[in-house]
């Protein structure tokens, strides 16, 4: 019986969540809500596709049937055509009566240029485009509007430098029209608004129903013995106060090369429950390369704790990903993620190690501003102990929708299974756990004030274990969120 307590001590000791002084360490309560703070997940494209104007078809009379030969021979009516069909933005009749156009006889090679500049920026090849229009400038350097074209493409292909250059050439050219000079001081300000310091401040109210991250299984059962649980070891509740302070920025150095970072302070404030006070700090430090389809990140990261005032944890690690838009509806991620997690506590050693994690996804972008995404999740921890570590794999679904009448939504799910490796020393077993994730956001435009912007939040965190009675658990939590961008 004796040497049955002190086996149940043991165990315990090393897979209950208990408390913040002893036991298996808590997990990151942040990890309850899926990471859509990063601007290039949802990175928004500089351009959709054009396409004809309403009434591009038929204006007033029929237009004449031409055949392709007397469109060739007829450089005059096509040039005609190509006019009509820029002005309305019909890219079909463009893309068509160019190649015919290039073998008329005498035939303007400026206006092939220009013409195939904006076919390919319509179709999100910027690159190219850009080469059409630099070669038009190089044969006649007064084609202002061919230099504020050029421009335009360059902020949008992320080339800031560049095309700040030749922003400031148009308003500061007293020939050029007033309204380019004009749109080319606007296009200034929004270069310095894309690279300027960004900080967001959240302060808000939380209700955790269970703080100490316990399972409601109130009796354990070893060996045949039936061991009651204590008070201290049931899930407890609490309310609280959540804040955040956000940073980010990034500077283009040239081409589409950029350098970023962020630093993200939060914690968790709990007024009955102040055991379980967190606090975190996270920096990230990136190189980027981008243009107007795609990015590539690659950089160090930094993670520190702290729980009930004491620093907890320290990581270091490294983060990278990549993205595309393969159209102007689909997106298409991969994101990275590794570091090691070291524990302070000289007890809690062995629970530190390597954590990898990637996170492959899709977003749609819907009809009636909405987004639909949708990923698969695999995260790998190595740890000091081998009962600890594990690998989970899962996938998440989630959506967010602007309404017309200025509601705000986002609802978001994740479900993942993790296989633990060896026998859990109390239960001869080896632990699997089913886990699933819930988040619930809502807020109005009609309820901003002073530029805050309240918002209600719900996130639930539910964990199935084949080893019920210390690692099944439910987490609640309840939020009032404001956050206003300074």
């Amino acid at each position: 019986m004796v040497l049955l307590l002190l086996a149940c001590r043991a165990g315990l000791a090393q897979s209950a969540p208990s408390s913040p002084s002893g036991g298996r360490p808590l997990e990151d309560s942040r990890l309850l809500s899926p990471d859509l703070e990063d601007r290039q997940r949802f990175r928004e494209p500089d351009t959709a596709p054009g396409r004809a104007r309403p009434g591009a078809e038929d204006q007033g009379e029929r237009p004449p049937e031409l055949t392709d030969e007397q469109v060739r021979r007829h450089p005059r009516i096509a040039e005609i055509i190509i006019n009509t069909a820029l002005q309305r933005r019909d890219w079909n009749t463009l893309a068509r009566v160019l190649p015919l156009y290039r073998q008329a006889p005498g035939h303007d090679p400026l206006l092939v240029h220009y013409v195939s500049g904006a076919l390919l920026r319509q179709q999100g090849r910027h690159g190219q485009a850009i080469a059409h229009y630099r070669a038009m400038l190089e044969a006649d350097p007064a084609l202002d509007y061919v230099r504020f074209d050029l421009a335009a493409m360059l902020f949008e292909n992320r080339q800031y430098r560049q095309a700040r250059g030749q922003f400031l050439r148009i308003r500061d050219t007293p020939r050029v029209a007033e309204n380019f000079r004009a749109l080319a001081e606007e296009f200034l300000g929004r270069i310095q608004q894309r690279q300027r310091l960004n900080t967001r401040v959240r302060v808000g109210l939380v209700h955790n129903d269970n703080v100490n991250q316990a399972s409601d299984e109130r009796y354990l059962t070893i060996g045949g013995w039936v061991f009651v649980k204590n008070r201290e070891n049931m899930p407890r509740d609490s309310l609280g106060t959540d804040y955040s302070l956000l940073f980010d920025q990034e500077r283009n150095l040239g081409g589409h090369h950029f350098l970023s970072w962020d630093l993200k302070l939060d914690g968790l404030h709990y007024f009955s429950e102040q055991a379980f006070n967190e606090r975190a700090a996270t920096l990230n430090l990136q190189y980027k390369w981008q243009d107007s389809r795609s990015w590539l990140y690659a950089g160090p990261m930094l993670d520190w704790r702290w729980l009930d005032g004491e620093r907890y944890t320290e990581a270091l690690g490294a983060s990278a990903g990549y993205g595309r838009w393969l159209s102007p509806r689909w997106q298409a991620t991969l994101h990275g993620r590794w570091f090691d997690k070291d524990y302070v506590d000289d007890g809690l050693a062995d629970f530190g190690g390597d954590v990898f994690h990637v996170t492959p996804g899709l977003l749609r972008v819907l009809p009636g501003n909405a987004v639909l995404f949708a990923g698969l999740v695999w995260q790998r921890e190595k740890l000091g102990i081998e009962t600890e570590s594990f690998t989970q794999r899962g996938a998440n679904l989630g959506i967010k929708k602007q309404w017309r009448n200025g509601l705000d939504t986002l609802a978001y799910v994740q479900w993942g299974k993790r296989e633990y490796r060896g026998e859990n020393a109390l239960f001869a077993k080896q632990r699997r756990d089913r886990r699933a994730n819930v988040v619930l956001d809502i807020g109005h435009s009609r309820l901003r004030f002073w530029g805050i912007e309240p918002s209600l939040g719900f996130r639930m965190e539910k964990v199935d274990s084949n080893l019920p009675e210390i690692y099944s658990r439910t987490i609640r939590q309840y939020l009032l969120t404001f956050e206003k961008r300074l």
